[in-house]
């Protein structure tokens, strides 16, 4: 017994350590936990016949909701999924590809689904992570549908994706196996989670209206985020909530900073109607979504809707939707919302041109209808061609066009007459292949059954899901439901119909501005359409309008329209006021053109010619009555879009030629400008009454009783009055003020015969406490003219106040986008709550940067271009923002190889818009996996460790929340290491260059690639090739560094040594003795000596001769006394020279000196060489052989030139002369010398001649 309870104890604890461990592996998340603690799973469900696979599928922790859909009801839904659904199931199915024909019973034909919800399921669900479940078994699912089908390609092109499982018929029938496989309670329970805590009062569960400049706020709060920074609150309005919300009708945006907030809008001018709203929660990061929609009624500008139809002509009238039976008065006007207005004719007419329904005239219309009949082409022809195009041009403009039954089909019994109606088949969104539907036998049916539900089914009748309709069959040909603009709004049924089927049994479905009904098989009699009909044939016609292209709506200040009861006319010698205002109210059109023509005597004539005016500004001019004489009048305003719809304003005016002695006219106080004043600001009107001069006799003439009355606009509230005067009623309706004046005395100016009075003047102080336009249009002045037995009434000028409050604060964000990418742009101003500000908007390069005049701007081309915003409310306040395009890519960053062994950081970088996030990334080795290894493979960065030496080829992809998919490659080279290095020093010469070689350790490391660095440039210079060149003498260290990753580093001395040649040899030399001179210089190895070049000064004063020449010695000898100045240059290898300081060498004079004179018999010789002396007395041997002899009588003595040897030839006398041969000069005291020779007979022995 004590066993069994100890072994239940250890059941019950493994089962709780069992869900412990389930729910925190499966992350169970209280954001998603209902009351009864279970997750709650919002999933699309979508099968072949519309059947649940999953219902009940659900355990104690997690419930599904479910929303089901058969394939053929999913295909053609126009509801949102993004923000929607946490997973989505397509069931059990073979999805038939097979195109039915003539059948009505589709049910196992066409369940394709389309590339139109194929990419939706793929951007909102795949490639944000979300769960896509696929049954799969051995006979039926996705997969078992043939290759071809699209269904088919679509999941296999994803299949692979961590987030697609597929489960079989087991595992459908047990919840925690379900979840289990699927991993819903983790990969479906990740959507951040917004929860509205107050929203707009919802338009179908309250009788709330909202109108111009209320302020919608939403409170919120946020769960299932961990990081705010990454959360985005956008809050769309649209007037559809079939249509896809874009950035036209994104109206607020904020960055989310707490876990709780609040978003506001102001409500503009519009149509009334419901408005429908979505407020997203999106995290920029993964894309994921928490988005709720509702709706609220919104009454301001009616609807007037001209409606113009074109019967068969062979109708009668019953068939005009303008008779009675078919719809009166109390389905035609809405107070407030709506009023119809059908005008019928036939086909005939729209063929006529120039009639008053032809296609010429038209486009004056709001909507044309194309019915109603059974075979209605074969009796409605449109054989035209000016016709059909007028007709593609209203359709082009954007206003709405109704086709009917049978307005196409493939049976033609008149020919190419009837055919004209399928060259709008393709416009109506009908597409081959024909079904035939329409030919089949007991097609006929009353009832139809709601597709899709929107702005059709809700206004103004709350339609229900199922209506009854007179008789009618199906068309002949497919709808095209992979056009997103094509909404099927009720399809029909009964009869073995399937239900859902968009594709073939369609009855009423829109495009665009192009709607379809099947109604008309019937014809209209005199009991009329159904009830179910009426209303949801009303509601189509009000949709229609609402969707389609609108003409501007022109608000006429003055003139007023002239009043019979009244009698509000002008005066002949009042200007004619022309101040009115142009809005155009569809999403998007502010670009728009007015003009103004008078109309008068039967002419037209233009007053203000087609200019530019941005939706909700006003034109505000006077111009010269053209009727001095009075006269009927017709203002004529027109206002166009920049589609080309138009909207024209008639104003009939009556002018009076009047006979009055006074002129009346006003001003306001100065703070009035432009007819503009601050809101909330007192405001002086100024009355002025000028009597005219008049003739006549007597002594005084007078004006009496003189009455003023005006009844002001509401929300004037009057602050101060004229004595006397009095008002009445309240400031939310209007005062009436009234006073009178005192009589307006006429008095005689001197002699003149013309009698004057002083002008009357008086002012009402009055302030507009809302903002917007007074018309001041009806004041008056009732008196007893001079002479009159009764009172006469004139009007002041009419004139418009238009109160503003002006922006005290404007700003704008720069932003970064891709090219080819859009984004709405929100100006950030103060007072916050203003609704109807107009803005331009300007770039200064549209090469860059567009944008339109709703401020979404468009990336065309990389670059960065400024964006301006100019606020129109008179502020003149504008701000600017910087806007970068860039190309969407993405890059690896991180090194490009790594060591053997060593590890690198491989980084992503996505070049994208600063909206665009990365939801996933997957880094893999495209080549080379045994050289590199990557870890992790799915965040931003991973690190990658070399294996082998060799290159390999990263790849990385992620995925954004756009839905787009980007790849880049990288390749990494792993590379053998350094582990030493070192570096030897050297010797240069100032001037010299070497290469310093650098010895690595392993000698076949991959990278030896170093960095040189020098200590001190300015003593030797570096290159990256290692060579050093010495620049200035000294000393110096070199430094490499390892450029491998090892960061290894080593150093050298380079001494540099700046050649300085000399050379040895006498301060002085003795004239005639050799002077040696040796040269001296330190040789570079890398540059030798090749030369030495001796050089003396020729300016020297004293000579030498070179004797020889030896390498680095020369051997002069000194040939003239006096200084020499020598130097030597030395040559090298490379060419370079150097130059040795000059040296001063003196040579020192020999003195010569013979005997004055010496006697010679004749035939006698002597060597007067041997006579000769010297200081020094070895100067005259030193000089021998430069010494020269002459002769001045070579006849009486002659001389051997070289040696001296004289010869006495006769008796006489001659001067012998010697001197050095480098010595020319006549007299010089030195090397230079003369003796007289005397030459006698000769005594013969006995001592005579």
């Amino acid at each position: 017994m004590k066993n069994t309870i100890k072994q239940k104890h250890i059941s019950i604890l493994l089962i709780i350590s069992f869900f412990i461990v389930m729910f925190s592996t499966l992350g169970v998340k209280p954001e998603y936990a209902n009351a009864a603690g279970q997750t709650t799973i919002k999933l699309l469900e979508i099968t072949e016949n519309g059947t649940s696979d999953l219902t009940g599928l659900s355990n104690s922790a997690f419930k599904l909701d479910l929303t089901t859909y058969s394939m053929k009801q999913f295909v053609a839904s126009r509801d949102y999924l993004d923000g929607k659904y946490d997973a989505v199931y397509i069931g059990k199915g073979t999805y038939s590809t097979a195109i039915p024909a003539g059948v009505l019973n589709t049910s196992t034909e066409q369940n394709d689904i389309t590339n139109l919800k194929a990419a939706e399921l793929k951007n909102y669900f795949v490639n944000k992570g979300l769960p896509l479940i696929v049954y799969s078994d051995s006979t039926t699912g996705a997969l078992k549908q043939s290759t071809d089908g699209k269904l088919y390609k679509f999941i296999t092109s994803v299949q692979s994706k961590s987030n697609i499982s597929f489960v079989n018929s087991s595992e459908i029938s047990n919840a925690t196996t379900f979840a289990n496989k699927t991993s819903l309670l983790t990969k479906a329970t990740v959507r951040p989670q917004l929860t509205i805590v107050s929203k707009p009062s919802e338009y179908a569960s309250t009788n709330k209206i909202y109108t111009r400049g209320e302020t919608l706020t939403y409170s919120y709060n946020i769960t299932n985020s961990n990081n705010l920074g990454n959360l985005e609150v956008n809050l769309y309005i649209g007037i559809d909530s079939a249509v896809p919300f874009t950035t036209k009708q994104l109206v607020a945006s904020t960055t989310v900073t707490a876990n709780n907030g609040t978003i506001s809008y102001s409500l503009p001018h519009g149509y009334s109607g419901p408005r429908y709203w979505r407020l997203e929660l999106v995290d920029l990061s993964s894309g994921l979504k928490d988005v709720h929609a509702g709706s609220f009624r919104f009454k301001d500008e009616t609807k007037v809707i001209n409606v113009l139809q074109y019967r068969p002509n062979n109708s009668g009238d019953d068939a005009g939707l303008d008779k009675d039976h078919n719809f009166d008065s109390s389905y035609l006007v809405k107070s407030g919302d709506y009023e119809i207005k059908f005008t019928a004719t036939t086909i005939n007419s729209f063929n006529g041109g120039g009639g008053s329904y032809g296609y010429e005239k038209f486009h004056a219309y709001d909507m044309l209808i194309f019915g109603f009949a059974h075979e209605y082409k074969e009796y409605a022809f449109i054989e035209i061609q000016r016709a059909r195009e007028e007709l593609m041009k209203y359709i082009a403009s954007g206003k709405s066009v109704m086709f009917t039954h049978d307005t196409f089909n493939p049976y033609s019994r008149e020919g190419d007459r009837s055919a004209y109606w399928n060259n709008f088949r393709a416009i109506a969104a009908m597409i081959d292949p024909a079904n035939n539907v329409g030919k089949i036998n007991n097609s006929y049916t009353t009832s139809t059954k709601r597709a899709n539900s929107g702005l059709l089914t809700d206004f103004p009748f709350v339609l229900p899901n199922d209506i009854e309709v007179m008789s009618t069959h199906g068309q002949y040909y497919t709808l095209d439901l992979e056009d997103p603009d094509v909404i099927p709004w009720y399809n029909l049924s009964g009869g073995g119909r399937t239900v859902g089927d968009s594709w073939n049994h369609y009855y009423a479905y829109s495009k665009g501005n192009i709607t379809f009904t099947n109604s008309g098989h019937s014809g209209q009699t005199t009991t009329g359409y159904t009830e179910g009909e009426r209303q949801l044939f009303l509601n189509t016609m009000y949709r229609a309008f609402t969707m389609a292209n609108h003409g501007p709506v022109i608000t006429v200040f003055s003139p007023e329209e002239y009043d019979p009861v009244k009698d509000n006319f002008i005066p002949t010698f009042n200007e004619i006021p022309v101040h009115y205002q142009v809005d155009d109210l569809d999403l998007g059109d502010t670009d728009l053109t007015t003009s103004v023509n008078f109309i008068y005597n039967g002419q037209t004539y233009n007053k203000i010619p087609t200019r530019s005016i941005i939706s909700g500004n006003t034109i505000n001019m006077s111009f010269d009555n053209p009727l001095p004489n009075g006269g009927d009048l017709i203002v004529e305003i027109i206002a166009t879009d920049s589609k080309g719809a138009q909207s024209t304003k008639q104003i009939k005016v009556k002018v009076k030629k009047v006979s009055s002695n006074l002129e009346l006219s006003r001003s306001f106080s100065n703070n009035v400008v432009n007819n503009k004043v601050d809101t909330g600001s007192t405001v002086t009107m100024n009355y002025m009454i000028t009597p005219k001069p008049v003739a006549g006799s007597g002594s005084s003439m007078s004006v009496t009783n003189v009455q003023f009355k005006e009844t002001l606009p509401p929300n004037l509230e009057v602050s101060s009055l004229p004595t006397g005067f009095t008002k009445t009623g309240n400031v939310t309706t209007g005062y009436t003020i009234s006073g009178s004046l005192s009589n307006i005395q006429y008095t005689k100016k001197g002699t003149d015969t013309l009698y004057t009075a002083d002008p009357v003047t008086f002012s009402i102080a009055a302030v507009p406490t809302k903002r917007g336009f007074y018309p001041l249009n009806s004041a008056t002045l009732a008196f007893k003219d001079i002479g009159q037995a009764s009172n006469f009434t004139l009007p002041f000028p009419q004139v418009t106040l238009e109160a503003v409050t002006k922006l005290t604060s404007l700003s704008l964000s720069d932003r970064t986008i891709l090219v080819g990418d859009s984004l709405k742009l929100f100006p950030t101003y103060t007072p916050g709550d203003l609704s109807d500000v107009p803005f331009t908007w300007s770039s200064d390069n549209p090469g860059i940067v567009t944008v339109d005049n709703t401020g979404t701007i468009r990336g065309i081309a990389e670059g960065t271009a400024r964006i301006t915003v100019t606020a129109l409310d008179g502020s003149n306040l504008s701000a600017t923002a910087n806007i970068t395009v860039v190309k969407p890519g993405l890059f690896i960053n991180g090194p490009d190889e790594v060591a053997v062994g060593e590890n690198i950081t491989l980084t992503s970088r996505l070049m994208a818009a600063d909206y665009e996030q990365v939801t996933s990334y997957s880094w893999s080795i495209d080549s080379g996996s045994s050289f590199l290894s990557i870890s992790p493979t799915n965040q931003a960065s991973t690190t990658a460790t070399g294996i082998n030496k060799g290159t390999s080829t990263v790849k990385l992809t992620v995925i954004t929340n756009k839905g787009n998919t980007y790849t880049a490659t990288a390749t990494v080279r792993v590379v053998k290491g350094l582990t030493g290095l070192r570096l030897d020093g050297t010797i240069l010469f100032v001037g010299e260059s070497a290469t310093l070689t650098p010895q690595f350790t392993p000698m076949d490391a991959s990278d030896r690639t170093v960095t040189w660095q020098t200590s001190n440039a300015n003593i030797v210079s570096v290159t990256p090739a290692g060579v050093v060149t010495g620049v200035d003498s000294g000393e110096v260290t070199i430094t490499i560094r390892s450029q491998d990753g090892s960061n290894l580093t080593a150093s050298a001395i380079v001494l540099v040594i700046q050649p300085n040649p000399t050379f040895t040899g006498p301060d002085t030399v003795d004239l005639g003795l050799p002077l040696l001179l040796d040269a001296e210089m330190q040789s570079s190895v890398t540059d030798p000596i090749v030369a030495y070049s001796w050089n003396v000064n020729p300016s020297s004063t004293g000579g030498v001769i070179i004797q020889s020449q030896s390498g680095s010695s020369i051997d002069y000898r000194a040939t003239k006394q006096g200084e020499i100045v020598v130097k030597v240059v030395v040559t090298t290898q490379l060419g370079r020279t150097y130059e040795s300081a000059p040296k001063s060498i003196t040579i020192k004079p020999v003195t010569l000196k013979l005997p004055d004179s010496i006697i010679l018999e004749v035939s006698d010789t002597k060597d007067l060489f041997a006579s000769l002396s010297s200081g020094p007395a070895l100067g005259k041997s030193n000089i021998r052989d430069f010494l020269v002899w002459s002769s001045s009588k070579p006849g009486d003595v002659s001389i051997d030139i070289d040696n001296g040897v004289i010869t006495a030839i006769q008796e006489g006398s001659a001067t012998i002369t010697v001197r050095s041969s480098y010595n020319q000069a006549e007299h010089n005291t030195t090397e230079y010398a003369t003796t007289k020779i005397i030459v006698k007979k000769k005594f013969n022995d006995k001592g005579k001649y």
